[in-house]
């Protein structure tokens, strides 16, 4: 099998980016346009190949997020809504009950931080 040789990576000439995973498959092009940087014809070759993995990427990346923004709004709406009903409920008679929420969660994700070493 022949094989390129770069500056410390080598890829057969019959490499193909889509045998492995795609955050593999961007590190390789990635690298792949470090090695030709001086070539723009090479760059924008690889540039179009990279471009393909925008939709998956994007794709993954916005899954986790719109489980967690759903709920969040619906959660938010419910408290604007249960609290509008309630007239003007104060927590430790300063605090509305968005400030009181941010408050809270802050000091209760740093305590969980701490009582679980996580960071």
């Amino acid at each position: 099998m022949e094989c390129n040789i770069g500056d410390d990576h080598y890829y057969p000439n019959n490499f193909n980016y889509y045998d492995i995973n795609t955050e593999e498959q961007q590190k390789a092009l990635q690298e792949e346009m470090k090695k030709y940087s001086e070539n723009p014809k090479k760059i924008a070759e690889l540039s179009k190949k990279q471009m393909e993995f925008i939709p998956k990427t994007f794709k993954l990346g916005m899954r986790p997020m719109i489980y967690t923004a759903i709920p969040l709004i619906l959660f938010f709406k419910w408290f604007m809504d249960f609290f509008s009903t309630a007239g003007e409920v104060k927590f430790f008679g300063i605090f509305s009950w968005f400030w009181f929420y941010l408050i809270g969660t802050i000091i209760f994700s740093s305590i969980l931080r701490k009582v679980f070493n996580v960071v």
